[in-house]
């Protein structure tokens, strides 16, 4: 997929379905057309079309009234959605430090669309600032915490022979 451009609707659509009922099946163990509904915001007849194209393009395996499973394919695809959207709502939040709520919606936008090289430096801040050997929050996210908070750098800043801020 080339850097920013995000994919077409159906492919958007697909995964979002592919990652909801990996997430379901995780959480619930048995995945049922209502909680897809429920997570998706949509109406359980939207749920059912959606599913047997799915179905056919051998991504789930889906019963109506009966069994809704992920084919290893299907599996595949929902597995990567699943890593990049926590890979970019941790990089929101550790570097963002944005909530939990928004992250999980910005992560779930922004996850069609990021780049492999953007996202694997993603995957990689993040495996660094959790495999320091130090396990304390770097000086310099604890001094752009405190700019989020207050709009002014700390006090320390004002010694630093780099700054350029103004």
């Amino acid at each position: 997929m080339p850097r920013g451009k995000p994919l077409p609707a159906r492919g958007r659509r697909s995964e979002d379905y592919l990652k909801t009922i990996y997430m379901l099946k995780e959480r619930k163990g048995v995945i049922r057309v209502k909680d897809i509904a429920e997570e998706l915001g949509v109406r359980a007849p939207s749920v059912v079309n959606f599913l047997e194209e799915l179905a056919s393009e051998g991504l789930i395996i889906y019963e109506k009234r009966e069994r809704i499973d992920l084919t290893d394919k299907g599996l595949k695809i929902a597995r990567e959605v699943r890593e990049r959207h926590e890979a970019i709502k941790n990089f929101l939040k550790l570097l963002l430090n944005i909530g939990d709520e928004e992250a999980e919606a910005d992560a779930c936008y922004i996850e069609h669309g990021v780049g492999d090289e953007t996202l694997e430096r993603i995957r990689m801040f993040i495996r660094f600032t959790r495999e320091c050997p130090f396990n304390t929050l770097p000086v310099f996210l604890k001094h752009l915490y405190y700019y989020y908070r207050t709009g002014s750098r700390p006090p320390e800043c004002s010694e630093c022979p780099h700054k350029t801020l103004s």
